[in-house]
């Protein structure tokens, strides 16, 4: 298997445990992540957010997924994510390769 595949295959892993990334689906422990890209955080309607990313200011963006996912509390103190610190870069842009081609419309 390439590297690009392996990686590819670990996206849809590391997210699947609490996101869904279908148009439609619904919310599970994490948010539907289903075209973000643009979007505000905290926009998902029926999600239980917390106040501190309705708060956040963030429009999701690839840098703005990055940073978040390097360390969710750092980037947003106060979040309720409490998985998905990824520290190796080359599978964060995985990640956020997957959920933005589930963002192109």
């Amino acid at each position: 298997m390439t590297t690009a595949r392996t990686l590819a295959c670990l996206s849809v892993f590391l997210l699947a445990a609490c996101h869904s990334l279908e148009q439609g689906a619904p919310n599970g422990a994490g948010p539907n992540l289903f075209g973000i890209f643009g979007v505000a955080a905290a926009a998902v309607p029926g999600f239980a957010y917390s106040d501190a990313l309705k708060a956040s200011g963030i429009t999701w963006t690839a840098a703005e997924l990055d940073s978040f996912i390097t360390n969710p509390a750092a980037k947003v103190p106060g979040t309720t994510m409490v998985a998905g610190a990824i520290a190796d870069s080359a599978k964060r842009q995985a990640v956020i390769a997957y959920i933005e081609s589930a963002s192109v419309n």
